[in-house]
């Protein structure tokens, strides 16, 4: 269920992403960051009417593919400086922002902050084979959900 209006989804047009302040420029796919919050249930084996959770949230990998280019080249070495050397670098806040054709903001964004690489494929062969891509997988450290609204997966 989208929370668009018909018009307004049949608009859509793309994604945004921002890694660590910049745009990812020539951006191919974006996939995984969906949060899983467990169930609740209500227990009588602690406190009366104490509530816990019966598991943690958790996540999937937030995975980018891009395709090589001067302008991407930021975004690559900053998280390559955080994977050789976590205790010093810093973590990178990712932006998701949903556009209509005309590229305008549909009303809906999420954050995800202090974010850190965790897989990084860097593209192999040479400009004659084709489009070379580069794949990023992040871990997400919390999420910014809107309470309303969403980017459809229909």
């Amino acid at each position: 269920m989208s929370a668009l209006g018909p018009d307004a989804v049949k608009s859509r047009a793309y994604v945004t992403v921002t890694i660590g302040g910049t745009d990812v420029a020539n951006l191919r796919a974006v996939s995984g960051g969906g949060v899983i919050i467990p169930q609740i249930d209500a227990t009588s084996t602690g406190s009366l009417q104490q509530e816990f959770s019966s598991g943690r949230c958790s996540y999937t990998p937030l995975r980018v593919t891009f395709i090589n280019g001067k302008d991407n080249t930021k975004l690559i070495t900053d998280a390559i400086k955080y994977m050789n050397d976590p205790q010093n670098g810093t973590r990178q806040d990712i932006t998701l922002t949903e556009l209509t054709k005309d590229s305008k903001t549909a009303g809906y964004s999420v954050n995800y902050k202090e974010c850190f690489c965790i897989k990084l494929r860097l593209p192999t062969g040479t400009a004659q084979e084709g489009t070379l891509t580069t794949d990023m997988e992040w871990a997400i450290h919390y999420a910014e959900i809107p309470s309303a609204g969403g980017i459809s997966p229909s």
